[in-house]
């Protein structure tokens, strides 16, 4: 084989190599959930709820990345571990959990959140409630309040009044006000990661937090709508 026709192979191999097809629009959208509920009602209830919520979405997908312990119940010390499985693009991550931040315990997981977010990984969490008996904190004392770039959805009740108990501060980015037959299900952040994870593709994903705040900044609510964010 001659010199020419070397450096011809030696290209045509760096290209296969190198080059990746980009994102098309038939690529599905992802929404990977990390969800307290036990796996059984997962299946049975929150499912059907998540594809509810995505009805008007046919090219979106869930993903559920809730880790369990071996009898199918919520585990959160395998927290770190699903963080590790969280798709890089095309996606959104919506957390229906929070807790009181533990610098010794959480510390790198909040790291790794950190660094996925900073890679352009769009998460979506609930304000959330301390456990049975615990106090009530503000957000920036919580896990998922440690990470600005985390957009953060608090729920209102019927009277649009924050539900009572929840964690607060002005780390939430707007509270909504879910149907009354799920008030208290943590559903308000599921309704948003979806309208979020349906229009993902409209923006790049290192542009839509800036976008999300800006939209809370020029309204003239408390608590703007899911559609002063992203229309009707």
């Amino acid at each position: 084989m001659n010199a020419i026709a070397n450096k011809t192979l030696f290209a045509a191999l760096t290209l296969i190599g190198f080059w990746a097809p980009p994102i098309s629009a038939a690529t599905p959208s992802v929404l990977a959930v990390i969800d307290p509920v036990p796996k059984a009602e997962f299946e049975s209830v929150r499912k059907s709820q998540i594809q509810q919520q995505l009805r008007a979405c046919s090219g979106c997908q869930i993903l559920n990345l809730t880790p369990y312990d071996s009898a199918g119940n919520f585990d959160p010390s395998g927290l770190s571990r699903q963080l590790n499985n969280v798709p890089r693009e095309n996606a959104v991550v919506v957390v229906l959990w929070n807790k009181r931040f533990e610098p010794n315990a959480d510390k790198g997981v909040v790291e790794q959140i950190k660094g996925l977010a900073s890679q352009g990984v769009l998460f979506v969490a609930t304000a959330g409630k301390p456990e049975p008996r615990g106090a009530t904190l503000g957000l920036r004392r919580t896990l998922w309040g440690q990470t600005p770039q985390v957009v953060i959805i608090g729920e209102l009740t019927e009277r649009e009044r924050l539900l009572p108990g929840t964690f607060f501060g002005p780390e939430m980015l707007t509270a909504i006000r879910p149907p009354s037959e799920v008030m208290g299900q943590d559903v308000a952040a599921l309704m948003f990661s979806a309208r979020l994870v349906s229009q993902l593709k409209e923006k790049k994903s290192t542009e839509w937090v800036d976008f999300l705040r800006n939209k809370k900044a020029t309204s003239k609510r408390m608590w703007p709508s899911i559609d002063e964010f992203f229309g009707r």
